[in-house]
């Protein structure tokens, strides 16, 4: 069986024109991005909308991505920016507060429906959209991605120590939001197990 080819090793050959190792990179790392926005809103229009963005930008950013870091802290960068993008756009009348310090349950307030079984599941992605927005994004990419605090900050444009800083924080307020959506000391227990497990599979989970 053929070798599975490395995001950098498409990415190279895709840079130096071949496209069907473009379409195998956008493939491998559609049902992600997808995710990435599945867990701001249900709306499965503007889920699929915001994906499409995504990969339509990154095909014309592509040529000038030099590959000094990982594919993953490109294209999630620029899901960061199109989520960013729309958000700014659907509050452009409420300049007061930056948008990436609004929780997407203030951004996104129609109900959020959750294709989980697993209640501890669920109580954590309710926690999650409770982060401001720019912690909620640190918390996926570091937590359940598994970028690196430098890549991280690559994707956000601040500096590693600025992000670590946040990383913390963004620690320290998932567990306090699901303290407060507990409805039990057993569910408490049991979410915060969950939290620690979950961060391996959460991408296929939700």
């Amino acid at each position: 069986m053929k070798d599975e080819r490395s995001d950098a090793e498409l990415l190279a050959l895709w840079r130096a024109g071949d496209s069907g190792a473009g379409g195998e990179l956008v493939d491998r790392n559609f049902p992600r991005i997808k995710a990435f926005f599945a867990r701001k809103t249900s709306e499965y229009d503007l889920i699929k909308e915001l994906t499409q963005r995504t990969f339509e930008r990154c095909v014309l950013k592509v040529h000038t991505f030099e590959g000094r870091s990982s594919f993953s802290s490109f294209i999630y960068g620029i899901a960061s920016k199109i989520l960013l993008e729309h958000y700014r756009e659907r509050r452009r009348s409420e300049r007061d507060v930056p948008i990436e310090d609004v929780p997407i349950v203030d951004l996104d307030p129609t109900p959020f429906a959750i294709v989980e079984q697993n209640s501890e599941r669920k109580l954590i992605i309710h926690a999650l959209r409770r982060l401001p927005l720019e912690m909620q994004i640190i918390a996926e990419l570091y937590l359940f991605e598994k970028l690196s605090g430098r890549e991280v900050s690559e994707v956000l444009g601040l500096s590693e120590g600025t992000v670590r800083g946040r990383i913390r924080a963004c620690r320290q307020q998932l567990q306090g939001h699901i303290h407060d959506l507990a409805e039990s000391p057993e569910q408490l227990e049991s979410t915060l197990m969950t939290l620690s497990k979950w961060s391996e599979d959460i991408r296929e989970k939700i």
